[in-house]
């Protein structure tokens, strides 16, 4: 695959990043820097599905993404409602006509 060893360099270099700013109890915020900002569960589960691929590729070690993994799908679990709803998703940007047009 052209590229390959470049794109995991980076997903590597982008996890390592990611789990440096992961919350105790497993979510990210909505501006990964900012703790103030609210929890965002679509960005939780998709940056914990990035890390279990990792460790069940072998790219990234079991040893220091395990807990991250784990904390994340505790924190994802108590997210959906009964009614199969989940909570604290960020609504999507809509698409805008430019100001400049």
């Amino acid at each position: 695959m052209p590229h390959f060893e470049d794109i995991l360099k980076n997903y590597k270099a982008s996890c390592a990043a990611l789990l440096k700013v992961q919350n105790e109890n497993g979510s990210f915020n909505q501006i990964l820097t900012d703790k103030t900002t609210y929890l965002e569960t679509s960005a939780t589960a998709m940056f914990v599905m990035a890390f279990a691929e990792g460790v069940n590729n072998g790219w990234l070690p079991k040893s220091e993404y395990e807990s991250a993994i784990l904390r994340g799908w505790s924190y994802l679990k108590t997210q959906i409602q009964e009614d199969g709803r989940v909570k604290n998703i960020v609504r999507g940007t809509p698409i805008l006509q430019n100001s400049d047009d």
